[in-house]
């Protein structure tokens, strides 16, 4: 039901994220204040099955619903916005340069006139008057060029801080708001992408599905803010040890994904224990306390892409990989190329208890 009394709305907003038990940043107050206005049924009906009674919810899980709820909308909408101004002025660049071609075609036909005059007359009246019409057509070009040129110049740099705009915004939609890296929707696009890429060029690429062991209980013993940062540093390690062409995923929760274009499995894995391997030795410091939070070990499954590959088949058979090495014992790599077919599900472990 919408909430008609805003004052109601904020009161029950700091309500919801005592009941939370999360930060009252601004985010977390923004989401629970459209779910106390009745602004999003959507969002009502994905937080009443978090909120129940007694129950925390995690940060993440509110990230995710702000990403989707509020963020993105945001940006979406500020992206139609400057999508239309921009249109609007590359609309009055035409009509600015048309307006010129126009005005020299005009300017053409004035020298022609005086041209024709000028030759075919003898009388020094006719002469002069046509001489001044010259000087006139002359003078007046010159002042619409100036114009022109001005306009054009305002019209250019317009245009240029509006396509920045639209790249800041796109790359906005595209990051995920906590850590920085790419976010899920992201991710989809660039498995599709190469994935065609794969088939048409037959140019190899390799996924790896990347998640923090034991994450629920660091969440549990520390508190939703260190897991934060720790997921923080996770994003922030892995985009140091990958190649510049390389992209680094939030996939969602606390698993993210590495998409490796060009990349052989043996390359993978050296890029995957790359990270693993700096992680395992990096401790998480409490930066108000300086408390050694302890390290944060990943366990990583990765494939490389075979004929026919689906972003279905491809997904799962990383998936498949990544709960391989679950159970083998985790902090380490698994690595494999073949067909889903070939990984075991039996007795692996839920990625929700991390």
């Amino acid at each position: 039901m919408h909430q008609n009394n805003p004052g109601g709305a904020c009161l029950r907003a700091i309500e919801l994220i005592s009941q939370a038990g999360v930060t009252p940043s601004p985010e977390n107050y923004h989401l629970m204040y459209r779910h106390a206005a009745g602004a999003d049924p959507a969002l009502a009906a994905a937080l009443d099955g978090l909120l129940g009674p007694g129950s925390q919810v995690a940060q993440v899980e509110l990230d995710r619903l702000y990403e989707a709820h509020v963020a993105d909308g945001k940006s979406q909408d500020k992206l139609c916005d400057v999508g239309v101004q921009l249109d609007a002025q590359l609309r009055d660049a035409l009509k600015l340069v048309k307006n010129t071609i126009r005005s020299n075609a005009e300017y053409g036909i004035s020298l022609d006139d005086a041209s024709f005059q000028l030759a075919d007359s003898s009388d020094p009246e006719r002469l002069s008057a046509a001489l001044e019409g010259l000087v006139q057509a002359t003078q007046q070009m010159h002042k619409k060029s100036s114009e022109f040129g001005r306009q054009l110049r305002e019209s250019t740099a317009e245009i240029e801080l509006l396509k920045q705009q639209v790249q800041e915004l796109q790359s906005e939609l595209n990051t995920d708001a906590l850590t920085g890296a790419a976010n899920r929707a992201h991710f989809d696009s660039v498995v599709n992408s190469q994935l065609a890429r794969a088939e048409r060029l037959g140019e190899p690429f390799c996924l790896a599905m990347v998640d923090i062991d034991y994450f629920k209980a660091f969440n549990d013993r520390f508190g939703h803010r260190a897991g934060d940062s720790a997921l923080r540093l996770v994003a922030t390690t892995m985009k140091t040890k990958v190649r510049e062409y390389d992209e680094v995923c939030r996939y969602g929760g606390d698993e993210f994904a590495l998409v490796l274009p060009n990349a052989e499995l043996e390359t993978a894995t050296k890029i995957a224990e790359r990270i693993r391997a700096s992680l395992s030795i990096r401790p998480l410091i409490r930066r108000n306390s300086g408390e050694n939070l302890g390290l944060i070990n990943v366990t990583i499954g990765a494939t490389q892409v075979v004929a026919g590959d689906t972003y279905a088949s491809i997904v799962e058979r990383a998936d498949k990989c990544l709960y391989a090495a679950k159970r083998a014992g985790r902090n380490r790599v698994e690595a494999r190329a073949g067909t889903v077919a070939e990984y075991p599900t039996a007795g692996l472990p839920d990625r929700q208890t991390g």
